[in-house]
């Protein structure tokens, strides 16, 4: 590959930051000249897990001239570009791009929401920013993609460059490590920990939510799934008491807020829930893949992370009461895959914490023919950013 190839990577939400980050460095092995421009969430992301990338914080709102400015100073001839919902930054630049003719490669990090991640609305019409390639994460990802009118050509099957980098992390804790974490987060070696992935219903101080594709609260002010993260926090926490009491066995709960989420509600519920053997705390520091590591189970909704938690060999649990009641279609990708646990009503959370007290939970090993093309995801999108020939299937 040429060393002259200078690319731009651009991302905002913290699941694209970290499809991005693990790529950015093997671009820079391989030669590239490597620069990232970053905002919201991933503004405080980059800087400290890629800090040998070098990066620009620019705003969300960004415009396109000012974009198009930067592609040409840098003299970027390759746009890398993460393929988020909640921004706007990601679709200006790659707009600029296209309007430079500048090629443009972006990388799937979830599932879903195809089509709606790479348009937005603009003066009442729908803008497009469609990249020259996709690199997405699997035949599931890659079905939809064309469903969403995306052709063969535009898409490379390269497997999670996301998960690849967290598995990796979690594979190289060993147990002494583990314990050396466990012990430098007061979390004792006896006592059961217990990771809460939580989700954004709540974006704002004043409970605002997020609207449209994506959202999870409708536009009556209920949530589309028949649960929120308080409602599964506060079930999550009382059945683990009842579960701990019985085992006379210590736990922490470690709440982890989405990174576009409004924690102060969840800190208003652990304040009011204190009990004898559960202790709950809300962690929105250090990186998810740490919080995975220290934790003997892994619990959430809908999120990603839980499909991280269990790749990288966690118990982990997909708590949605009321999706059956909702009668809405089950968002969890783990469990679609058959790596996470769906728990779908309170006999079953019972059941499933008492189960962890007792250290008798294993991980789901996934459903035959549904496992993900891990290894090797990081190097496949290096050479989709570098080499403008691959626009083929692999895999």
């Amino acid at each position: 590959m040429s060393s002259s190839r200078r690319v731009l990577a651009v991302c905002h939400d913290a699941g694209g930051a970290r499809a991005l980050m693990p790529v950015a460095e093997e671009l820079v092995r391989r030669g590239a000249s490597v620069e990232a421009c970053v905002a919201g969430p991933a503004a405080s992301i980059w800087p400290r897990e890629c800090s040998s990338v070098k990066s620009q914080e620019v705003a969300d709102d960004l415009g396109e001239s000012e974009a198009r400015a930067r592609l040409q100073r840098q003299g970027v001839d390759t746009l890398f570009s993460a393929s988020g919902l909640y921004n706007q930054v990601e679709h200006t630049f790659r707009v600029a791009a296209r309007a430079l003719a500048a090629r443009t490669v972006a990388v799937l990090d979830s599932w879903l929401n195809y089509a709606e991640r790479f348009e937005r609305c603009s003066n009442g019409r729908v803008v497009r920013s469609h990249p020259d390639l996709v690199c997405v994460i699997d035949e599931l990802s890659y079905q939809g993609m064309l469903a969403a009118g995306f052709s063969p050509e535009q898409l490379v099957v390269t497997g999670p460059p996301n998960l690849e980098a967290s598995v990796r992390l979690c594979s190289a804790v060993d147990a002494a490590q583990r314990a050396a974490w466990r012990a430098e987060d007061g979390l004792t070696a006896e006592g059961l920990v217990v990771t809460f992935f939580s989700e954004p219903f709540v974006t704002g101080p004043n409970g605002q939510h997020f609207e449209g594709p994506g959202a999870l609260i409708g536009h009556d002010g209920g949530s589309l799934f028949g649960y929120t993260a308080l409602d599964t926090l506060d079930a999550v926490l009382h059945e683990l008491e009842a579960a701990c009491r019985e085992a006379r066995r210590p736990c922490t709960v470690i709440v982890r807020p989405h990174p576009a989420e409004c924690a102060d509600p969840l800190r208003s519920l652990l304040a009011a829930r204190r009990t004898r053997w559960v202790d709950a705390v809300v962690r929105g520091d250090r990186n998810a893949s740490r919080w995975i590591a220290v934790a003997d189970v892994v619990v959430g909704m809908m999120t990603i992370a839980l499909l991280e938690a269990a790749l990288a060999g966690r118990p982990t649990l997909s708590v949605q009461l009321g999706l059956r009641e909702a009668r809405a279609e089950d968002p969890c990708l783990g469990n679609r895959l058959g790596y996470t646990y769906p728990i779908y009503d309170r006999a079953e959370l019972g059941l499933a914490m008492r189960r962890a007290c007792r250290d008798a939970m294993e991980p789901r090993p996934g459903l035959p023919g549904r496992e993900l093309p891990i290894w090797g995801a990081v190097e496949r999108v290096a050479s989709a950013v570098l080499d403008s020939a691959l626009a083929t299937r692999v895999g």
